[in-house]
């Protein structure tokens, strides 16, 4: 009985799924005439009913709205938040080379389970993932605030991470299924401007409770906010939202509908393929060579991964199985699709990377404290946050194409980068390099935000949330990958450089704590603080390089008719 009840769901959800393929026929003609009529005649109601049943609005829009923009904003402030006091933490737990692990941990498994949450989202309710995702980012926040050693740390902020991962899942695609599609890309600029906010607080906080606290506050001041973004997000989300006027399905049904549909093994493998190529990023050329087996087995393996995650999705594909795949093979064939997916992998690099080493080469080439390395980098998050703001009144009120928008903001990037790679190095900053800041800040806001807008609309129905998650988990793909790429060759070049001005032992103190510049004689210590610049520069080289590539995925979104945001 039980396994006649798994057939049919296979096979009502292959039919579902795949009627426009090319073996629609075969699915339909196993299917009774009953049923035929029901999937060929959808219900026939007006334009406003329709918003009125699957839609929110009044309170529970607003509440709604507030409460994910809450949320949103601290899975983003813990990004950010962290720039300013990573040298507090390294120097407390006397461990410098290994501390931009703290931003990798999150930023890893940030960027891995995305979609995981997205899919699953789907199957059990956004509600019960959006709880789920909340209650796990509150309480590893608080065990992170509480860590003893850079270990617990890192693997606490990994958890923290994931939960991370939800919150960001689950606000577009909620966002997208609360309000009709020609109020998604307002709504969708509330979201960015929270988020865009974040990148601007961020620091500022991060500088402040780092100088006049603990940096362990950073951590313990997600506790009350986020509890006040729960209540407002869960008392106002209805129960089987999306599909609240439904009836609600049986728990035991529910979860064996899942076993048929969760693509573990490409979950399995996506999760893999980018923790062994992070890993080996961060490792190579610091703890271990990059001719070393350790790293070349991670980017082998890595690599193998990737090739049979791309093969089990096309063999899903062609199957016209009932599991619905982690990357659907359609997506691939997607021109305009694939074209945002791979922008935003190239938009993280700069975005995370400006956010994360920025701070840290003020404090320790500049000598700015916590605080004012935050102040800093107002030129780049005020615009960034501009940036994000303006986006949904330019695609969607002044109806200026999507892809204008993302090709200006890739512009203005590539020409900040440029400018500022130019920059001499010294331990002074000059004033035009702020100038430049503010222009790679705009470009990137403006070029992350329309990315959402352009996926959105680039598919619809069920998978419309999995490509919202895409973007989002490949723009913080390319951002781990940018972080972990500059602190490499940061670290390179300073063992490098610095093995002909210090003896081991004291390159070996400055990469564990750059409080140990200064106990060396002021000459020395101006030698060393530009060496660190003349690292800072080789990194910023190669995030232009990958600015440089988004030429190259945007030409993969061109049309010959841009398309617009819908009125």
């Amino acid at each position: 009985m039980e396994d006649n009840h798994v057939k049919r769901v296979e096979e009502t959800i292959t039919a579902t799924n795949h009627r426009d393929d090319e073996n629609t026929e075969k699915i339909e003609k196993s299917m009774s005439s009953s049923e035929m009529m029901k999937l060929s005649q959808p219900p026939i109601i007006s334009i406003a009913e329709e918003n009125q049943i699957r839609h929110l609005t009044g309170w529970r829009l607003y509440l709604l709205t507030t409460g994910l923009c809450l949320s949103v904003f601290l899975s983003s402030l813990d990004i950010t938040i962290v720039s300013t006091s990573l040298a507090a933490i390294a120097n407390d737990f006397h461990v410098s080379d290994q501390a931009s692990w703290i931003v990798s941990s999150y930023l890893l498994t940030y960027s891995s389970f995305i979609i995981v949450w997205a899919k699953l989202s789907d199957i059990f309710g956004r509600k019960t993932f959006l709880t789920i995702a909340l209650v796990l980012f509150l309480l590893f926040s608080g065990v992170c605030g509480g860590a003893k050693t850079l270990i617990q740390l890192i693997i606490f902020r990994a958890f923290q991470g994931v939960g991370g991962a939800g919150i960001f899942a689950m606000t577009p695609a909620i966002i997208a299924e609360m309000v009709p599609s020609n109020k998604f890309a307002k709504y969708n600029a509330l979201a960015s401007s929270a988020i865009g906010i974040s990148f601007l607080m961020g620091p500022l906080v991060g500088g402040v409770i780092s100088d006049r606290l603990s940096w362990r506050w950073i951590f313990f001041i997600n506790l009350p906010v986020g509890t006040v973004a729960a209540v407002l997000a869960l008392v106002s989300m209805p129960t089987n939202f999306p599909n609240h006027q439904q009836p609600l399905q049986r728990e035991h049904s529910l979860f064996r509908d899942a076993s048929i549909r969760i693509d573990f093994p490409g979950f399995l493998l996506f999760l893999i393929s980018s923790l062994l190529l992070v890993c080996a990023l961060q490792e190579a050329g610091t703890e271990y060579a990059w001719s070393s087996a350790l790293v070349i087995s991670f980017l082998t393996i890595s690599a193998v991964c990737w090739m049979l995650l791309f093969a089990w999705q096309r063999f899903i594909a062609k199957r016209q199985s009932a599991r619905e795949p982690v990357l659907p093979w359609k997506f691939l064939k997607h021109r305009v699709l694939m074209g945002a997916f791979l922008t935003a992998l190239f938009a993280g690099v700069p975005f995370t990377a400006i956010i994360i080493e920025y701070p840290q080469r003020f404090q320790v080439v500049n000598c700015a404290s916590s605080l004012n390395a935050g102040v800093r980098l107002l030129p780049f998050s005020l615009p960034c946050a501009l940036g994000s703001a303006l986006t949904g009144g330019l695609t969607s009120s002044l109806r200026i194409p999507p892809i204008f928008v993302v090709l200006a903001g890739t512009i203005l990037q590539t020409v900040g980068l440029a400018l500022e790679f130019s920059v001499n190095t010294s331990l002074r900053v000059p004033a035009p390099q702020y100038g430049y800041e503010a222009l790679v800040g705009f470009g990137v806001g403006l070029t992350l935000t329309t990315l959402l807008s352009i996926a959105g609309f680039a598919v619809e129905g069920p998978d419309r949330a999995v490509a919202l998650s895409g973007v989002t988990q490949l723009r913080v793909l390319g951002g781990t990958v940018g972080v972990s790429m500059v602190t490499n060759l940061l670290n390179s070049h300073v063992k490098a450089s610095l093995a002909s001005i210090l003896p081991p032992y004291a390159v070996r103190l400055i990469l564990e704590t750059t409080q140990a510049i200064e106990f060396l004689d002021p000459p020395t210590q101006d030698k060393v603080r530009l060496v660190f610049a003349d690292g800072y520069k080789i990194g910023t080289g190669a995030v232009l390089g990958f600015t440089t590539l988004q030429f190259l995925s945007i030409l993969l979104m061109w049309e010959k008719t841009p398309r617009k945001i819908p009125r």
